[in-house]
């Protein structure tokens, strides 16, 4: 159920506000005039890609409370995706949530961290491989009793990768 929700969020947070930047910016190129409001968006999202970089000490966050660069605790014995991008993390009580960037389709991801998981400890979950198609699943494994839960997601090329863990 929980990684159900995270999952909901996730999709919220990529899909819908990915569409609302291509909105803003289709109005911008039709009309060539924003509003007051469209400009401060503008803005935010300016700002926000300049300052999401891997490993970045930054940590100003966004309306979502979502904070730029790779959280300082994030696990050792967790790997970032091959040509990933950080593109922020978000803390609960739930656990932490890194969100990830890379052109590494879904399946391959899904390989990589099965083989690198593995040689670090962890173990599909009851349940783990949850959905796994060409353009997204979930995924959870276990070591000890820390859960690691990843969600991707593709689309035009691009693998959103949400890592969550306790």
């Amino acid at each position: 159920m929980k990684i159900t929700i995270i999952f909901l969020i996730f999709l919220f947070v990529t899909v819908g506000c990915g569409k609302k930047s291509n909105q803003t910016d289709n109005q911008n190129n039709n009309t060539n005039t924003t509003t007051t409001e469209e400009s401060k968006v503008n803005e935010q999202i300016k700002s926000d890609t300049s300052s999401t970089s891997q490993g970045s000490n930054d940590k100003s966050s966004n309306d979502l409370g979502m904070k730029s660069g790779l959280p300082a605790d994030f696990p050792t014995d967790i790997p970032q995706p091959k040509n990933g991008k950080v593109i922020g993390s978000l803390s609960s009580s739930e656990g932490t949530m890194v969100t990830f960037q890379t052109d590494v389709p879904v399946k391959d991801l899904v390989e990589f961290y099965k083989s690198e998981l593995a040689k670090n400890g962890f173990a599909l979950s009851d349940g783990g491989e949850t959905l796994i198609q060409d353009n997204g699943g979930i995924i959870g494994f276990v070591k000890d009793k820390r859960d690691v839960g990843l969600m991707l997601s593709s689309d035009n090329g691009i693998t959103s990768l949400v890592i969550t863990y306790k």
